[in-house]
């Protein structure tokens, strides 16, 4: 069964930076990791969702958090966020 790399939309408004941009995603994905990302994670990054190849989607962040083995965030989870993490999960950020 392949790692999940779970990437999330960035909460915070002013934040324009993304965790994964598509070229890495690409790149993940095949390596034969299963790559998570939340609509819109990179729209503020200026990468469109269809920038992203051989990705798989989530409609929230709840979503990636409970299906991520790793997840990828810019700035620091929440603390309901963490609370969220799927048990036995990495946090990159």
């Amino acid at each position: 069964m392949p790692v999940t790399i779970g990437a999330l939309r960035e909460g915070t408004p002013l934040e324009t930076r993304v965790s994964v941009v598509p070229e890495v995603a690409g790149k993940l994905a095949q390596s034969g990791a299963r790559i998570l990302i939340e609509h819109g994670a990179g729209t503020r990054a200026q990468f469109p969702d269809t920038a992203y190849k051989d990705v798989s989607w989530a409609d929230s962040s709840d979503a990636v958090l409970a299906q991520s083995d790793v997840v990828l965030t810019v700035q620091p989870l929440s603390v309901e966020q963490i609370h969220r993490v799927k048990a036995g999960a990495v946090v990159i950020g």
